[in-house]
């Protein structure tokens, strides 16, 4: 009787926990909707404002996360699975230092004078950071940023074959999904997760130019919110108590940094 009374809440307190990511997104939409009417009264998308670093700041949680799941569940998994965990921590650690524009702010590196707009170089540095997504390559013949082209094409792609062709090929014993998992230690997003990450990039991608201003920004910082949440479900499902811990835990750094938002825009 005292199990089948405690099992509910549970499931119940981790229903309402996947419903966070959901809020957020709709969340995001709104706030851009009130900055496109209102303007940008709290600093939200501009350079150094509340979704840049709150992108750098949920990029470091999911570095703890997948790093907690490598030591949470080290003995259970395979060797690719824990190849992969460490390749995505030091991949998901770069991108925030990128997010932070880190060769400048940590290492004080500014942007040689052959890299400026004002040279007009084939190479070129853009918003005056030094950050490997901000170099654009400028020819006669072929114009393009790499910012552009992992943020656009790589990731996009990223995102509808990790959340949306994974989940559903390995549902149809797909030989190449099953291959991906095994080989590669790929974990396996959940479908809904993935349909909200993948849309949600794509609405703000497309908005970008229609909007006055940046929704750029909201798509770099719901990404790894909802991915966050991916890796909860997707490494501690199968112990109850460390399902539990993880959610608290993630749910504890949504809510300091709303509290931190509260304080400092509010």
């Amino acid at each position: 009787m005292g199990q089948s009374s405690t099992k509910p809440a549970v499931n119940i307190g981790y229903r309402a926990f996947r419903v966070l990511p959901f809020a957020l997104t709709l969340g995001c939409i709104g706030l851009l909707t009130y900055c496109e009417i209102c303007g940008e009264p709290f600093n939200v998308s501009h350079e150094d404002g509340l979704l840049e670093w709150s992108t750098v700041y949920f990029l470091i949680v999911c570095t703890i996360m997948a790093l907690g799941a490598l030591v949470v569940d080290r003995r259970k998994l395979t060797r690719p699975q824990q190849i992969f965990l460490v390749v995505l921590s030091i991949l998901l650690l770069f991108a925030a230092g990128e997010e932070l524009s880190w060769g400048q702010r940590l290492f004080d590196w500014h942007v040689p004078e052959a890299l400026s707009k004002e040279a007009g170089g084939l190479i070129q540095a853009g918003h005056g950071d030094t950050a490997v997504h901000n170099l654009s390559f400028r020819s006669k013949y072929l114009r393009f940023s790499i910012g552009g082209v992992l943020f656009g094409v790589v990731l996009l792609t990223s995102m509808f074959l990790h959340g949306i062709w994974l989940p559903l090929a390995l549902k149809r014993h797909n030989h190449r999904a099953e291959w991906v998992v095994k080989n590669i230690g790929v974990f396996v997003p959940p479908l809904d997760l993935g349909l909200l990450a993948f849309t949600a990039a794509l609405l703000f991608h497309f908005l970008k130019p229609l909007s006055a201003t940046e929704a750029r920004e909201y798509k770099e910082f719901i990404i790894p919110v909802i991915f966050a949440f991916m890796l909860v479900h997707s490494y501690f499902q199968s112990n109850n108590q460390a399902r539990i811990r993880a959610s608290c835990a993630l749910f504890m750094a949504v809510a300091l940094w709303a509290i931190a938002c509260a304080m400092i825009y509010i």
